[in-house]
């Protein structure tokens, strides 16, 4: 898998929801959401421009085919598979330079990953962060499984912190 940038153009009807859904359908298969663009056609229908970058973990063909089926999609315009040149890992979540909801059920990303580094980084140390992310993502599916199995090596304010970062996690 590589990172791809996916940009589509879709013709939607002009209900609410519509763009949560389809970010959650590109989470689904390994995609984060990077912007949107939303133009109001008519009263009845709207073109939404959204793209979507990270490791693609399924074909095109069954990407689309989860967008087509949609009930509020009245038709792709247009879709673009590129390469990524770099979807934005390197700067903090704390920034506030990118909008980023993670939640319990989304399948791990690259971004996701490099998240966790950094936090872990902050109490452990990179070269011991970055082991312990590679090792607890060829154990896990979900961000939630992740951040939680990770944040075991944490204490204190630092575990809050990680956990904080994912929406929708299991209360024990």
């Amino acid at each position: 898998m590589t990172d791809k940038k996916v940009k589509l153009s879709l013709l939607t009807t002009n209900r609410a929801g519509i763009l949560s859904s389809i970010m959650m359908r590109g989470s689904n298969v390994g995609l984060m959401y990077q912007n949107h663009h939303l133009e109001k056609l008519d009263e009845q229908q709207s073109r939404m421009k959204i793209t979507f970058e990270g490791r693609l973990n399924c074909s095109q063909e069954d990407l689309i085919e989860s967008i087509e089926s949609h009930s509020d999609i009245n038709a792709i315009e247009n879709i673009s598979f590129g390469k990524s040149k770099n979807i934005n890992s390197s700067t903090s979540l704390n920034s506030g330079s990118r909008f980023t909801i993670l939640r319990a059920g989304y399948v791990i990303t690259p971004e996701a990953l490099k998240i966790a580094e950094d936090k872990l980084a902050e109490s452990l140390g990179p070269s011991t962060a970055l082991k312990l992310v590679q090792e607890a993502e060829l154990k896990t599916k979900h961000i939630g499984d992740l951040y939680i199995s990770l944040s075991k090596y944490l204490r204190g304010q630092a575990q809050k912190d990680l956990l904080a970062l994912v929406s929708d996690l299991p209360t024990n």
